[in-house]
């Protein structure tokens, strides 16, 4: 068995971090994925850290098992041969072939995925995006940073990373559509609508509206929550409240909790990162949690269904059990540099081989091969430097 979307060829016309991560997931998925890129290629290729051969640590992260191929002009061919494309707001090759709607007209069975900051319509629309403007439309980083201080950013690439994800599931919702219409669509997806996409989970499932409180509320002036400190590192650590009254006092060594004048918020909410009063029970736990390592926590808390993770390091990320186990990270070739790790497809396909992925492109490394199967350059073809 093949994966899921061997067969189905993908026109990048994107760089830089939505675009590229929306691609790799449909090469990871079997797709056959052309970078088309211009100049010195994508702008992720001069990102720290720097590599050999012009490559980069995150465009390799971004852009493993596709093909690129130079081109300074848009070649009508490569239209005709994609089910999908991939454009941005800020790609060269954003407007050739007319834009979206003109690749939809030059191909009514391809599915285009345009990626923009805002949307093509409203006030903002066709504005230049990026991921610190979707943070802050959204309000996604104010519950970040110190109460009373400035709004903190969350880490790169994040709200081009959640737009990527939201753009498979439209890419692929089209391309299943296709199967009974036989026409494709233009899907457009932006940073600011997955951002306040990915919010409203929080906004419905943690407000009592017969209550003036929600995380969407009172998460603006909390504390960041960064994990207990225990014997061994910080940790994530979660048990409920009855547990105290079951034992657990005793073999935390905190018998006397039950005297102190917060103890009936304590029995009701527990050691819970997610409770309403966090905050105000943190130094009720946090002597007694040190004396113990992460391990030894795990022992104690497991029969009162308690849980405990330790807040990894990337490397003890990547070494970790859990991640192994999962198949997180492989090891692959990568042209131009030699034997690399790198982070695997977040899925399995049960039956399906795994498509043979790569390291990422040299810039234009496949030209003179896509031409080939192209039937050879004619018009405007691509440029075969490189």
């Amino acid at each position: 068995m093949t994966a899921p979307l061997h067969g189905t060829t993908v026109l990048e016309l994107a760089e830089g971090v939505a675009g590229p991560y929306l691609g790799e997931q449909l090469a990871m998925a079997g797709a056959d994925v052309v970078k088309v890129e211009t100049g010195a290629g994508d702008c992720s290729r001069g990102w720290v850290p720097l590599l050999d051969a012009g490559l980069s640590g995150p465009f390799v992260a971004l852009n493993q098992g596709k093909r690129s191929i130079r081109a300074d002009a848009a070649d009508p061919r490569l239209i005709a041969w994609a089910d999908v494309v991939i454009t941005d707001d800020t790609h060269p090759g954003a407007g050739w072939f007319g834009g979206p709607q003109g690749i939809g007209a030059a191909n009514p069975r391809v599915v285009c995925c345009s990626i923009s900051g805002y949307g093509p319509d409203g006030p903002a629309g066709g504005e230049a995006g990026g991921d610190l403007p979707a943070e802050m439309a959204s309000g996604a980083s104010a519950s970040m940073g110190e109460p009373g201080g400035p709004p903190v950013r969350m880490p790169d690439g994040y709200p081009s990373a959640v737009a990527a994800d939201y753009a498979v599931q439209a890419v692929v919702a089209a391309l299943l559509e296709r199967e009974t219409s036989g026409l494709g669509q233009l899907v457009d997806v932006s940073l600011l609508g997955a951002m306040i996409t990915m919010r409203s989970t929080l906004w419905v499932a943690h407000s009592d509206p017969d209550e003036w409180w929600g995380f969407h509320l009172d998460n603006a002036v909390k504390r960041p929550y960064r994990g207990h400190r225990t014997a061994s590192g910080q940790a994530y650590i979660s048990v409920g409240g009855q547990a105290f009254d079951d034992g657990l006092a005793d073999r935390l060594g905190i018998p006397e909790i039950g005297d102190d004048l917060r103890w009936p918020l304590a029995r009701a909410e527990g050691i819970n990162p997610g409770s309403r009063h966090t905050d105000e029970l943190a130094d009720l736990w946090v002597e007694p949690l040190s004396r113990f390592t992460v391990d030894e926590l795990r022992d104690l808390l497991a029969p009162y269904g308690g849980q405990v993770q330790p807040a990894n390091t990337y490397p003890e990320l990547v070494e970790s059990p859990a991640a192994q186990a999962v198949g997180l990270v492989r090891e692959f070739d990568q042209p131009g540099v030699g034997r690399v790790r790198g982070i695997a497809a977040h899925w399995e396909f049960d039956g399906a081989k795994p498509p043979p992925l790569g390291g990422a492109p040299l810039l234009g490394e496949h030209t003179e091969q896509v031409l080939a199967e192209l039937g050879g350059p004619t018009g405007t073809a691509p440029d075969e430097e490189g």
